[in-house]
């Protein structure tokens, strides 16, 4: 059994290892913009887990809604809130990075409005969703897809298969493994 847990746990990786590799590059894309602005930086959405925190990355802000991932965001001001009314000020930010958060929310319109909030208070927004590898997949927790599309995110509800556009201001880095929404 434990040889079948460490199987699990490595296909698990290689799915999820191009996503790693791109938040990595998008995370010092943000740093730099930030860097650029002359303002602070925002991280939504902290890692949860010891193994996901950001290496040699600090944030000025972190805002999340589960206090326990606040204590593995590396910001010098956590904050404990919600996408959908950020409690922030606006063009407060230079940049933002939005990891693997939008697939939580359960609406369209919840998507819609965190991505406003987004833009109403950082400069540049890069948003990460998760592919679709086995991880995603079956975790209960994703109640949406979010699939790269020009201009936005195609936003699937995994469990009537509705869909609808979500537009976003500025261009976003792109799931590895989609192109177009569609698996490469």
């Amino acid at each position: 059994m434990p040889l079948l847990a460490a199987g699990t746990a490595l296909v698990a990786w290689a799915g999820a290892k191009p996503e790693f590799d791109l938040r990595q590059t998008v995370l010092a894309q943000v740093q730099a913009v930030g860097v650029r602005s002359g303002k602070p930086t925002l991280n939504v959405g902290c890692p949860g887990e010891r193994w996901l925190t950001y290496d040699d990355v600090s944030f000025d802000a972190c805002l999340d809604a589960d206090p326990g991932r606040l204590q593995f965001c590396h910001a010098r001001r956590p904050t404990l809130g919600d996408i959908r009314q950020l409690p922030f000020g606006t063009g407060e930010f230079g940049a933002c990075l939005c990891s693997h958060v939008l697939e939580h929310l359960s609406s369209f319109s919840d998507v819609q409005r965190a991505v406003r909030e987004l833009e109403r208070t950082s400069d540049r927004v890069f948003i990460l969703v998760p592919g679709h590898h086995l991880v995603a997949v079956i975790s209960p927790e994703h109640h949406l897809w979010l699939e790269w599309r020009p201009g936005g995110y195609l936003v699937v509800n995994r469990h009537t298969g509705e869909q609808q556009f979500v537009s976003v201001r500025d261009p976003q880095p792109v799931t590895p493994g989609l192109v177009d929404g569609v698996a490469a």
